[in-house]
């Protein structure tokens, strides 16, 4: 897992979490996270297949010279305004309560430590200020994403990287592009996108914590992993179906 966020959230691997924690995808019904999700499956496969078709015109043109793996297409200032939003402490708490008193249903001693934690500490802005030196914020849902994203598929797969600015910044464009493209998301007020993107905050960093408490236990690394799996394919998103590389997801 991502030693910058393992350093932020110190304290939450300290809480009772069970692996049944990581299927809790957030702390409402989010109207667009499906959406938002099966965009993201679209958009790999048709920047797959758009390469593939660029592959092979390259290919009739100088036969034997690979080609490289493609990112997104660079963000504009005009996408990334739109992912992000004005935070609000006040909405923050209210999005706190309203986690651990969905937590509570499935994990009632681990959602009683979380609200001692959050009494006493602002965990948002201490992932903030540890995602800083990647290029990512919290107050930007596609970099909320991008962390949850990349969090989820190390996890389902049983796997601990530390991805370097580069990688976390080539699924971030993957992420804003699905993100931004999204009828349902383009709706979305800033107490929306607040309510998201620290639902995705908050996930990635207790799926992060469980990994560094339980991962040496291979009984319960499988747990979490299949939790994980759960909450990401409930909510639209096969993490089976792609590899992560070092310039993105790739559908296998």
């Amino acid at each position: 897992m991502h030693l910058i966020i393992r350093l932020a959230i110190a304290a939450i691997m300290l809480l009772p979490c069970t692996p049944a924690s990581a299927a809790i995808f957030s702390w409402s019904d989010n109207h667009f996270q499906g959406a938002v999700n099966g965009m993201i499956t679209n958009q790999i496969a048709i920047t797959q297949g758009a390469l593939a078709n660029s592959a092979n015109t390259r290919a009739r043109r100088q036969p034997g010279v690979p080609s490289a793996l493609q990112s997104a297409p660079r963000p504009t200032a005009a996408s990334r305004a739109a992912a992000t939003y004005r935070v609000s402490l006040e909405r923050r708490r209210a999005n706190l309560a309203r986690f651990i008193a969905k937590s509570r249903k499935v994990d009632p001693k681990g959602a009683a430590a979380m609200a001692q934690l959050t009494a006493s500490k602002d965990i948002i802005a201490e992932i903030g200020t540890a995602l800083r030196p990647y290029g990512l914020r919290v107050d930007d849902v596609a970099d909320a994403y991008t962390m949850w994203w990349m969090d989820a598929w190390d996890a389902a797969h049983g796997r601990q990287s530390s991805p370097d600015r580069g990688q976390y910044q080539a699924v971030r464009a993957q992420a804003l592009q699905a993100i931004t493209t999204t009828p349902e998301f383009a709706r979305a007020d800033d107490a929306a996108k607040q309510e998201y993107a620290e639902a995705l905050l908050v996930q990635a960093a207790m799926i992060e914590a469980m990994i560094e408490k339980y991962g040496s236990d291979p009984a319960m690394a499988r747990k979490i992993a299949a939790s994980v799996r759960q909450g990401a394919r409930a909510s639209g998103l096969n993490l089976d179906a792609m590899t992560l590389t070092p310039t993105g997801f790739v559908l296998r």
